[in-house]
């Protein structure tokens, strides 16, 4: 979120979402990355990857508002 708060991006949105990226997505991500075997349903996957997806589309949203928009020079100001 410091890219989003570096250019004058609401962030507040997203706090719902922590233990979700914390628990879910990275938790599950450094199990496999470390050699453990972990069985995850297709169900699940494809409800997690469907909430991440849109949360990395929304904040890429606010990006190119913030670009398009440049209300990135009016919040440095």
């Amino acid at each position: 979120m410091d890219v989003l708060t570096s250019i004058g991006c609401p962030t507040d949105m997203y706090d719902e979402f922590q233990d979700l990226i914390d628990e879910n997505l990275v938790a599950s991500r450094n199990r496999v990355a470390h050699g453990e075997f972990t069985a995850i349903a297709e169900t699940e996957w494809s409800e997690l990857k469907d909430r991440v997806v849109s949360l990395m589309d929304s904040v890429a949203n606010q990006v190119i508002d913030a670009a398009a928009n440049q209300t990135y020079l009016a919040w440095r100001a």
